[in-house]
């Protein structure tokens, strides 16, 4: 039971928790007090920096308990740390660093709680090349066209029957491309007509994929998308969206109850 609450704590259950009861002013996992390095500086200045810094704090906390090499952990933190303070000038590499930081360290983390719950966190086969593409569109505008239903994202087309999932984070639609299918996350600024693409991600295969749902679930509290088997009508995959940092988490559904606590409907939009 301890190593399945760790692994909560991987998958952004618990860190989501954490971070809600706190609030969203709340300071990183450091006193502010006396900082004198400019890392330090930024994280303390900004919200979003500062609850990066306390999903990090939480989720390294939780493996000092796991069965890993405790003295390589903390040296690999100390390491990475000192590249931190070195490298990053702008609160745009620290973000980028403590992003992949954390998921090093989920990665790390679930891979030894639960083999069979790691597997389910892969993402699902898609060409290399195609791949590649859908991951380099993170950061890049979208926008809207008139009889498209949801936003045009480049160089991939809608696909028929899935219509987008509105939720707190952003808008989840999924667009194809020479057979593979993929789930992107958009945000649009209250009142603009332009969006930026935030996330994307690999869905099961065509041949097996059928419906996409507006998915939630209260004990992990974890909103997001999944998608629907047309064969066995269960999901092949749940996604949550990480509020703070509006990322896309494929959770494992073999383990927490997550499977059984999960909560499924057809999304409204385009209705």
């Amino acid at each position: 039971m301890t190593a399945l609450i760790r692994l909560s704590a991987a998958v952004s259950a618990v860190t989501l928790r954490v971070l809600f009861a706190q609030g969203p002013d709340a300071g990183p996992s450091f006193s502010c007090a006396h900082v004198t390095s400019e890392v330090n500086k930024l994280i303390c200045a900004s919200s979003a920096l500062s609850a990066l810094d306390r999903q990090l704090a939480t989720v390294f906390n939780n493996m000092r308990g796991q069965p890993l090499d405790q003295k390589k952990l903390r040296s690999d933190e100390d390491a990475w740390l000192t590249s931190v303070q070195r490298d990053c000038k702008d609160a745009a590499c620290v973000q980028r660093k403590y992003e992949e930081r954390l998921a090093e360290l989920r990665d790390q983390s679930l891979r030894v709680a639960s083999p069979a719950a790691y597997e389910q966190t892969r993402p699902f086969p898609a060409p290399a090349a195609l791949m590649a593409e859908a991951r380099a569109l993170v950061g890049a505008a979208c926008s809207y066209r008139q009889n498209v239903v949801g936003p045009v994202i480049p160089g991939f087309d809608p696909a028929p029957r899935f219509l987008p999932v509105i939720l707190a984070g952003g808008v989840a639609i999924v667009r194809e491309k020479e057979g593979a299918r993929f789930a992107f996350l958009t945000f649009s600024p209250p009142g603009g007509k332009d969006c930026e693409i935030r996330d994307a991600a690999s869905l099961p295969a065509s041949a097996s994929a059928g419906t996409f749902l507006e998915c939630s679930s209260a004990d992990p509290p974890l909103t997001g998308f999944g998608v629907r088997n047309v064969k066995t009508h269960g999901l092949d995959a749940f996604w949550s969206i990480n509020a703070e940092t509006r990322r896309i988490e494929r959770v494992p559904m073999g383990v927490l109850g997550i499977d059984k606590a999960v909560r499924c409907r057809q999304p409204e939009s385009g209705e």
